[in-house]
């Protein structure tokens, strides 16, 4: 698949930058290709897990983490900690109120998780810490030592080794309301990066303490592989640290659409993919900016709260909508084709197919067939390469049954197009190529 992949995408640019001059037996052999591509190309970028599709309990998704056996666990509002681990779901009652706010994995695979205490699960047993701090848990970090490192949220550091306990006064500790929602991360020097959202940014490096900034509202903290901090912030959108300056990108001179960034994660490959309050994720490469939100992908909520990734490459997306519990929900994402996924088909909805257009490539007019099993309200749109809306072809409610368009594009260049179907708990796209 990569070296079909590999010739499409030269053949592609050729075409773009006019170097080349397609002789009858050289088109051919490009649409050869992008029917080959088209073939072997992983097509769906988008699946939604939600209180009507899956056995999630609640829409409210709090907490990730992926452990080193590739197991989902997550965290959720008022309805306790889910597992799944590809073919069946448990569910844990920890506490109360069974808010769960945080998760971690040690290198040991056992779960250490934030309620209303600090929970260690080795996959038979729990065992329940009580923090010395008598404060909530915002975020648990484990180091290359295994030492616990968590942030309360009543601005306190906390550093847990498996017997003692030190507690740090932040900072933000001293600053009031005494309610913080404190952040960590851990750099490849090994120092440690806390971010209050009441506002400050400390470093620790086991020694020394030293502030860095007590203006920004900190929601989180990413270190990516030059050693840039990388802050979801409240207000100052997303700011990016480099142990000597700050560089903010905001809707004002950026691609980030967001002034309020719930969360920030940072893939293998060093892409930035930040979490909105309103606007959905984000995707910086460091040269270009890529927004899904609900009006572009399967996503039913643009609050974005949590995100992990599997090893797969997959993208899982924790949401929510605030006083609404009929939307959020969990949601995997891949741009280049969901792979590897291992829940079971019994917990995918079977909604609808999307067939591939056909001619493909095509000049003229193209077929689009797509089957609904059950009634759905769905949407057929066309995107381009960039992801930007070109056309909406069906936006109605479909009965079960076989359904067929033929597209007549106007006024649009030769190129790859998006074919999208949505509903509102599931996306399947295709590529299209039209030539002129």
């Amino acid at each position: 698949m990569r070296s079909y992949s590999f010739l499409y995408l030269i053949f592609v640019a050729l075409i773009n930058q006019n170097k080349y001059w397609f002789s009858s037996l050289a088109k051919i052999a490009f649409i050869a290709l992008t029917i080959a591509n088209q073939i072997f190309s992983q097509n769906t970028n988008y699946i939604l897990y939600n209180t009507s599709n899956s056995g999630l309990p609640v829409n409210w998704v709090h907490s990730f983490a992926i452990d080193r056996t590739n197991n989902i666990w997550i965290g959720t509002y008022w309805n306790g900690l889910v597992k799944y681990d590809g073919n069946t779901r448990s569910t844990y009652s920890l506490c109360g109120p069974d808010f769960v706010t945080a998760i971690a994995v040690d290198r040991d695979n056992n779960l250490w998780v934030g309620a209303c205490d600090l929970y260690k699960f080795d996959g038979n047993n729990w065992i329940t810490y009580s923090l010395p701090s008598g404060c909530g848990i915002n975020e648990i970090i484990i180091d290359e030592n295994n030492i616990k490192w968590i942030g309360d949220i009543c601005g306190h550091l906390i550093m847990f080794d498996d017997t003692s306990w030190t507690v740090f006064n932040t900072y933000a500790n001293w600053k009031p309301p005494n309610f913080n929602h404190i952040s960590i991360a851990i750099d490849s020097s090994g120092v440690i990066w806390i971010g209050s959202s009441q506002g400050g940014l400390e470093r620790y490096d086991g020694t020394e303490w030293s502030i860095v900034d007590t203006i920004l509202s900190v929601r989180s903290i990413a270190v990516d592989s030059s050693n840039n901090k990388w802050l979801g912030t409240f207000y100052s959108g997303l700011v990016k640290y480099n142990d000597s300056d700050f560089v903010f990108y905001t809707p004002s001179n950026s691609g980030n659409p967001d002034y309020f960034i719930n969360v920030v994660k940072i893939d293998k490959h060093n892409n930035i993919w930040s979490g909105g309050y309103l606007t959905g994720l984000t995707k910086y490469d460091g040269q270009v900016w890529r927004n899904i939100n609900t009006s572009n992908s399967c996503l039913t909520s643009d609050h974005i709260f949590c995100l992990a990734f599997d090893d797969s490459e997959n993208i899982w997306i924790g949401a929510y909508t605030p006083y609404d519990s009929l939307y959020g929900g969990l949601a995997v994402y891949n741009e280049n084709g969901i792979s590897d996924l291992r829940f079971d088909n019994e917990l995918l909805p079977e909604v609808l197919i999307l067939e591939q257009n056909y001619p493909n490539p095509f000049n003229s007019s193209t077929n689009i067939r797509y089957i609904v099993h059950k009634i759905s309200k769905l949407q057929i749109k066309i995107f381009d390469i960039l992801g930007n809306e070109i056309e909406t072809l069906v936006n109605d409610e479909k009965y079960p049954g076989e359904y067929e368009y033929i597209w007549n594009p106007q006024s649009i260049s030769s190129g790859i197009y998006i074919l999208q179907l949505k509903t509102e708990s599931y996306v399947q796209s295709k590529k299209m190529v039209y030539l002129k």
